[in-house]
Order: C-alpha cells, then structure tokens, then sequence
C-alpha cells in the first residue's frame, strides 16, 4: 500500500487509488474522490486564469459550506493563501484588507460580500480584484471577475 505520506495533496492520493468512493456527501448530493480532485482542479485553474500567483492572499468569503472548503482547497492546490472570513460590515473588511494587503495592492475576494446592492448580487463562487486606491468599494472594478465553474 501506498504511504499517505506522498507529496500529493491527499484528496489526489485518493483519487488515483480510490477514484469512485465517496469523498464528500452534503445532503442528497455525494461527491466521489475523483469528481472531488476535477472540481479542486477546475477552480484552481480560474486562479491562474485571474493572474493569481503562488504566495498571493485571496480572501475567501462566505459560510462553513461545502463551496468555502473547496475554494479553500484550490487555493492550497494553486500555492495562493488562502484567508477565511466571514461576510461583514463594509468598514471590518477594509480593516482587514489593510492588514492583508499593502495600501497600493487589490484585495482577491473569493466569495460574496453584501455590503450594498452591487455586492449583494455578486455570486459567491466568483473571483474579484477590488482596486483598493478607491476608497469606495461599490465601485470596484467589477469587471475584473472571472466566474467559477
């Protein structure tokens, strides 16, 4: 048998030597380890596809969920950090963003933040660049998004 101990993250391991048991059940809905490393494979490719470098902070927002665990998955198979939070007030988070991020940096939030209406209708499994230099975050670039699979 094959030591668990291999450089493979271990959601790969047990895709390739039990590929069709089930890794993940939510509810009705189960996830076998194979489904499990093509999801995980998937949204770490939306993070190369947004530019994110090995060693970059992503903010990833949201609830203890099933969606939470696997972007934070993705991130740890990409290399980026990944720091969780939960959505809050518009001001909590630009505290954080200053904590994270240097002041002419753009904060990666993976998730949905509903501090007003343009946020509130933002998809949690999207990616976003939020310019930081406008301290007016409903008009973030929304346009620098790249939607998840």
């Amino acid at each position: 048998m094959t030591s668990v101990n291999s450089p493979l993250p271990l959601w790969e391991h047990w895709a390739q030597f039990t590929p069709d048991k089930i890794a993940i059940k939510n509810g009705a809905h189960a996830m076998t380890w194979r489904e499990l490393c093509e999801h995980i494979q998937s949204l770490s490719q939306c993070l190369v596809e947004q530019e994110l470098a090995p060693g970059d902070v992503v903010c990833l927002v949201g609830r203890a969920e099933q969606s939470l665990v696997l972007r934070y998955l993705a991130c740890l198979a990409h290399g980026v950090i990944p720091v969780l939070l939960s959505d809050q007030s518009k001001s909590q988070l630009i505290a954080k963003f200053d904590t994270l991020y240097r002041t002419d940096e753009p904060a990666n939030v993976w998730g949905n933040c509903q501090w007003d209406e343009l946020t509130a209708q933002r998809n949690e499994l999207e990616l976003y660049r939020i310019e930081r230099s406008d301290d007016d975050f409903s008009m973030a670039d929304s346009q620098q998004r790249v939607p998840l699979r």
